[in-house]
């Protein structure tokens, strides 16, 4: 523990340290040919700034950066020096972006002077808006008013010419100077501004390239605009979502995902409206999403709208860039697990373009730190001794051959001034073959792993008129694997093991979606989905030439769904989404009602709370086997849920928030409760048992999420902590109610990034509970007869268990740091970042599961004994990229 204080305090020094060298002036931004809104939106992450504009004022418009460092007033005045527009800086931070009149425009002012002079006031607490903005439209002469509101200045102005009182949040004010002129310093009441879509007002949610969207309802992703992470050397799609609040990794591997109290196949994962089943590398080790195809995700951590169907707890949506790309890029790069290439190619201009993307493992040319952490890590379960990874023992020879490659590509076309078309496709392949060889007590077990997972989508979209759009989209998608396994032991009288396991999916789908918008801004979407499933899996393990397990299954299945939402104008301080899902699922012949609803209330500028409550289904999940042979890696079964005596899994969700914005702060609250039904486990004993049995259950899932987090310049801080509780009940299992496998109550995690120049560094530590485990203290021996031979086959040693889950695993912790530089030659069309991550700084053994087994042989009678399972030690990974 003494160690761990001094992290602690070494940490927290860091942290302030950083905070005091953030420096208060604007740097050189490195952006390539911008356009004016990329250069807004560079400036509000960086230096706390809020810009106010319409939309359209910006489009378009692509500016020059200025060379050298520069205050806010005078690298405004650089960057609009040549453009249409002005600028108006209120309270240091705010600006307020107006067209500029044209020489052309502007009105002969004649020698005609007045006072000008008034109170601008807020119409719903008749306070005093400090420092609101008077100014001549014509003349473009003014003040802000002082700390009372109160203004007053003399200028010359023309008949024409009108004064505008302003103030940021609320709605101007325009009068006839004329007429202004003939009262007697008149008060002014502002309404507030119901922030629309035409206002512009970009939420910077964690860092980078990261924002809260639709009402806070769901966080949207750039991954290219996300700078370095902790202990990431590039920004990993599966790993970046472990930072938002209410999603974690019970094993600390990126595949597996946990929103809020759900497992990683109760996640709808899509790329270009493809499902998914393949997510990581490696049994999930290395993230199957290249980030640098990746143009935005959108990630729903449950609440989801009636459009997303078929999974009970959240959504990851990721999309790549379209066909307005302006100019083509290419890059190459490598780290110490994989070699890339991707690209994006502008076909024609606003008209037609092309991304592409693949990545190859790097295993085959040499072995690297990163990559033998990793194999040992995911054998620990074969080896069944206390090893740490990195760290085998000399009785212990492990070999591994090991190869992945991922490739995406999207080709896009605006085909006219309504119609739109995208194609799109992904081929992804896992090979391996590994051995391992323990010389003490002669075993011998080899493994081999043949997976590949594929896809393809078309899809189409009309917009008929300014209101009215619809969209077409079929696509298929493919996922199986074999898996096999052979355990040889050097003594006669102990037989081979043998396990075999395959899964497969095929998917197809048509949807047809239409969007439509009222005229008092209200939208309606309705849509039609078709789905059609082919899926299998199976599971075999034999001892000699007896079957201990043998299950098979196979179904295919349409599912008919049918949704509908009504979304009131988003312009409007409090506001609903309302919708409904209906399925038809043709196997069961059962229909299922999903309704959704999304409430929001604006209480004052930067303050929302937000609330959602839903029902959801999902057809098809993964089988857990809650105890099977620890000989085996852990694969996943999936099955579809078309047998009567299996329902389908359901869930009904509610959902209650609350988003704080006020400058560089951030605060956010989530509470949320989950009743999760249909659980199905299929259950094996811990050695092997001759019947095998479906297991019914529910769950319990409830938690709250905090997050809180401040910017300082170029240096930001976020500490987010999240308590919650995944509670099983199986009425049929000896111990009828259980904490789930990935059940931890508490987990901490403290964020610093700071971004100088050309060097981006960050620094992150977390705290997470420990999983629970099942506790044995004692074992029996079972005679075993062979029904084939009627005769007494053997014996077999079984452990014995109380309780299920009872006990629980010590807190893991770690730091985790990385560092980046973007080298980019003045006046040169090419760019390369180098980077460095730290997973795991101080080395920390972080247990993230243990399991029990008999340890016999002919020198020694039966003994119960443990194996514990190591998450990743200290493990460096190095980025090189070039882009041109």
């Amino acid at each position: 523990m003494s160690r761990l204080r001094h992290y602690i305090i070494l940490l927290l020094f860091l942290g302030y340290a950083i905070s005091v060298a953030a420096q208060t002036e604007i740097e050189v931004l490195d952006l390539d040919n911008p356009s004016l809104e990329e250069v807004v939106q560079e400036l509000e992450k960086d230096y706390s700034l809020l810009f106010s504009y319409q939309q359209d004022l910006l489009k378009g418009i692509y500016v020059s950066l200025p060379t050298k460092k520069l205050d806010l007033d005078a690298f405004l005045f650089v960057l609009l020096e040549n453009s249409d527009i002005n600028y108006e800086i209120v309270q240091d931070n705010y600006i307020v972006l107006t067209p500029r009149k044209k020489e052309n425009e502007l009105t002969q002012i004649p020698e005609k002077k007045s006072l000008f002079c008034g109170k601008i006031t807020c119409q719903l607490t008749n306070l005093p808006l400090p420092f609101a903005n008077a100014y001549l439209s014509d003349a473009q002469t003014g003040i802000s008013a002082n700390d009372e509101g109160y203004f007053e200045f003399q200028s010359s102005y023309s008949d024409s010419d009108s004064i505008v009182l302003s103030y940021v949040g609320y709605v101007e004010q325009r009068f006839s100077a004329s007429d202004f002129i003939q009262k007697d310093c008149p008060t002014i009441v502002l309404e507030h501004l119901e922030l629309g879509e035409d206002f512009v007002v970009v939420t910077d949610y964690l860092t980078d390239g990261i924002s809260l969207n639709n009402k806070g309802a769901y966080t949207k992703i750039r991954p290219q605009k996300v700078g370095a992470l902790p202990g990431q050397v590039e920004p990993d799609i599966l790993t970046t979502l472990q930072f938002l609040p209410g999603i974690s990794s019970a094993n600390g591997s990126p595949s597996s995902l946990h929103i809020r109290g759900g497992t990683p196949d109760q996640n709808l994962i899509l790329w270009e409206g493809i499902p998914m089943y393949h997510s990581a590398h490696y049994y999930g080790m290395i993230s199957a999403f290249n980030p640098y195809i990746m143009d935005e995700i959108d990630v729903y951590r449950g609440g989801f709208g009636a459009e997303y169907g078929g999974r009970v707890a959240g959504v990851i949506d990721m999309k790549s860039e379209d066909y307005q790309l302006r100019k083509t890029q290419i890059g190459l790069g490598s780290n110490f697990i994989n070699a890339f290439a991707n690209g994006q190619i502008a076909l024609a201009k606003d008209k037609a373009s092309a991304v592409f993307s693949v990545r190859h493992s790097t295993s085959e040319l040499g072995r690297t730190p990163t990559y033998d952490n990793i194999v040992q890590r995911i054998h620990q379960g074969i080896i069944l001794q206390n090893i740490k990874p990195g760290r085998l023992p000399r009785e212990i020879d492990l070999k591994d051959d090991f190869k992945f490659i991922d490739s995406n590509a999207k080709i896009s076309w605006k085909l006219s001034l309504k119609d739109e078309l995208s194609i799109a496709g992904f081929y992804t392949n896992n090979d391996l073959e590994s051995e391992v060889n323990n010389t003490q007590i002669g075993l011998r077990q080899t493994d081999s792993l043949y997976l590949q997972n594929q896809g393809l989508s078309l899809a189409w979209k009309r917009n008929w008129n300014e209101r009215f759009s619809s969209q077409i989209l079929a696509l298929s998608t493919n996922y199986f694997y074999d898996y096999e396994y052979n355990i040889g032991i050097q003594n006669d009288n102990m037989p081979n093991k043998d396990g075999f396991k395959n899964s497969q999916i095929t998917e197809k789908q048509l949807q047809w979606i239409n969007n439509y918008q009222t005229n008092q801004n209200h939208t309606i979407k309705l849509g039609y989905q078709l789905s059609d499933y082919d899926i299998g899996f199976g599971i075999t393990k034999q001892k000699g030439r007896r079957n201990e397990t043998n299950e098979n299954e196979k179904n295919d299945a349409y599912v008919h769904a049918l949704h509908g939402t009504f979304t009131t104008n988003k312009e409007h301080k409090f506001g609903a989404e309302i919708g409904l899902r209906t399925s038809y699922f043709q196997k069961r012949k059962d229909i299922y009602w999903e309704p959704r609803l999304q409430f929001w209330y604006q209480i004052r500028e930067g303050f929302q709370i937000n609330a959602n409550l839903g029902q959801y289904y999902q057809f098809l999940s993964q089988v857990v086997e809650i105890e099977g042979d620890q000989a085996s890696i852990t694969t996943p079964i999936w099955v579809l849920n078309a047998r009567q005596d299996i329902p389908v899994l359901n869930a009904l969700q509610a959902q209650l928030g609350s988003v704080y914005q006020k400058k560089s702060w951030l605060l956010e609250v989530q509470a949320y409760y989950k009743n999760l039904r249909g659980l199905t486990s299929l259950s094996l004993d811990f050695v092997n048992q001759l019947e095998n049995r479906y297991t019914l259950g529910y769950a319990r899932i409830y938690g709250i999420d905090f997050l809180v987090k401040k910017r300082w310049k170029n240096y930001r801080t976020w500490l987010s902590y999240s308590f919650g509780r995944v509670i099983y009940e199986f009425d049929d299992f000896f111990d009828e109610q259980f904490p789930a496998a990935s059940d931890q109550p508490h987990q901490l995690n403290w964020v610093h990034l700071y971004k100088k120049n050309n060097w981006n560094f960050s620094l992150g530590w977390k705290l997470v509970s420990g999983t629970p485990y099942s506790d044995k203290d004692d074992f029996r021996v079972e005679e075993v007869n062979d029904p084939m031979m009627n005769q007494l086959s053997g014996e077999i040693v079984v452990p014995l268990s109380n309780q299920f889950n009872q006990s629980r695993l010590s807190m893991l912790h770690q730091l985790n740091a990385s560092a980046a530089y973007t080298l980019k030659p003045k006046d040169e069309a090419w760019k390369a970042v180098f980077g460095l991550s730290l997973f795991n700084v101080y080395d920390q053994n972080n247990i993230y599961s243990r399991g029990f087994f008999i340890e016999q042989n002919e020198m020694m009678d039966a003994q119960l004994n443990y194996t514990n399972k190591l998450d990743l030690g200290f493990t460096p990974n190095l980025l090189v990229r070039f882009e041109w």
